[in-house]
């Protein structure tokens, strides 16, 4: 995830520091964070909520490619996962 933000090109200015940041505050709650926090996660990342908004758009474009990414993190930390999401 960490990965995913710092390296988005339409996450500009969100970099390896600002995106672990959020993803320490948000973990698994980030996508509903999204919807409904984008202002918390703009002042935690110190972005623009422009850049959010940018991010929330891609973020919902790609959404069943981040389901995969979730189900594969939980299942290589040895958390319990729910089916496949697909």
């Amino acid at each position: 995830m960490v990965n995913y933000l710092a390296n988005n090109p339409n996450a500009k200015g969100i970099g390896p520091v600002k995106a672990r940041l959020i993803v320490e505050r948000f973990g698994r709650d980030f996508e509903s964070a999204l919807e409904s926090h984008a202002d918390e996660i703009a002042g935690i990342a110190g972005v623009s909520a422009e850049t959010i908004q940018a991010l929330h758009r891609e973020w919902n474009r790609i959404s069943a490619f981040n389901s995969a990414l979730t189900w594969l993190s939980k299942s290589v930390k040895g958390e319990p996962t729910d089916r496949f999401p697909f």
